[in-house]
C-alpha cells in the first residue's frame, strides 16, 4: 500500500530573542554600566571639590566675615536685619577687645 499521508515537516521554532534584540540589550546595559560609573565619578569630584571649597572659607574667614559686613552696611544679599545686628555687635566686640589690648600693651 502507498501511504498519501505525509507529515509536515517541523518549522524551526526560535529558542532566544533575535539577533537585533541581543545588540539592543547588550547595548543599552554597557549605557547603564557606563551611566553609573560616569555618575559616582562625578559625585566623588564634586564631593572632593565642596571639600575644597570649604577648607578655602575656613582659610579665609576674616575675609568672608568683612564682606559680610559690607554687604549689611550695603544692604546687599539675602541677609535678614537681625542677622546683619548681630555680625555688626560681634564685629564692635572684636574691635573693643582689639583696642583693649593695644592699650594695655602700651601701658
Amino acid at each position: 500500500m502507498i501511504e498519501t499521508y505525509s507529515q509536515p515537516s517541523p518549522r524551526s521554532v526560535a529558542t532566544g530573542p533575535p539577533v537585533s534584540m541581543k545588540i539592543f540589550m547588550y547595548l543599552l546595559t554597557v549605557f547603564l554600566i557606563t551611566q553609573m560609573i560616569v555618575s559616582a565619578l562625578f559625585a566623588v569630584y564634586l564631593h572632593r571639590r565642596l571639600d575644597k571649597i570649604e577648607d578655602e572659607r575656613n582659610l579665609h574667614e576674616d575675609f568672608v566675615f568683612m564682606k559680610t559686613i559690607q554687604r549689611c552696611n550695603k544692604g546687599e544679599g539675602p541677609l535678614s536685619l537681625l542677622n546683619c545686628e548681630e555680625i555688626r555687635s560681634q564685629f564692635e566686640g572684636f574691635v573693643k577687645a582689639i583696642r583693649s589690648l593695644k592699650l594695655r600693651h602700651m601701658s
